[in-house]
């Protein structure tokens, strides 16, 4: 199922760029 595999890599995208945008913040 490649629409598993690209969601999963979507969300892990958008994780890490909400932590660095957290740790920037504080």
């Amino acid at each position: 199922m490649p629409r598993s595999c690209r969601n999963q890599g979507t969300e892990a995208r958008i994780v890490a760029r909400r932590f660095l945008l957290d740790q920037s913040s504080r």
